[in-house]
């Protein structure tokens, strides 16, 4: 086989198992799980070449806020049982460093509507790593 592609495909796969398993790691839902890999089938499909890059592109920008902004939906649960469970910690810290990584090359690139996404990205990671912090007593209810 072509070994230019192959490289990237299994080492793709490779992470993508691992941050499935980061994700479902936390105490979850059925829709959580459902979720989960209806949103990793959608992106496998547009990592094939039959779509267009701008398609492509786009879609993947809406998946990325999608899979970030659905982290927020454990915050209820973190707040009413105060139990950082519902929230991966590793997921969290490696989606910051992740987007503050990306949201560099968008502002060299001045890549405007990248930028916004990993802002985006940033935004929600923040909140989770604060209710985060909340739940185990890291920092105090009244700075929040």
């Amino acid at each position: 086989g072509d070994t230019n592609i192959s490289i990237p495909a299994i080492l793709g796969t490779a992470v993508g198992a691992l941050l499935i398993f980061l994700y479902l790691s936390v105490r979850y839902t059925r829709n959580q799980v459902i979720a989960c890999f209806v949103l990793v089938s959608i992106g496998e499909l547009f990592f094939s070449s039959m779509v267009p890059a701008f398609i492509t592109g786009s879609t993947a920008s809406f998946l990325s806020i999608s899979t970030y902004f659905s982290t927020l939906g454990q915050i209820p649960m973190v707040i009413r049982e105060r139990d950082a469970r519902y929230i991966s910690l590793p997921i969290v810290l490696i989606s910051l460093i992740n987007a503050s990584l990306w949201i560099v090359y968008a502002a060299i690139r001045k890549d405007i509507p990248f930028f916004m996404t990993q802002l985006l990205a940033i935004v929600f990671m923040s909140l989770n790593l604060i209710f985060y912090l909340w739940a185990v007593d890291f920092i105090s209810s009244e700075s929040i």
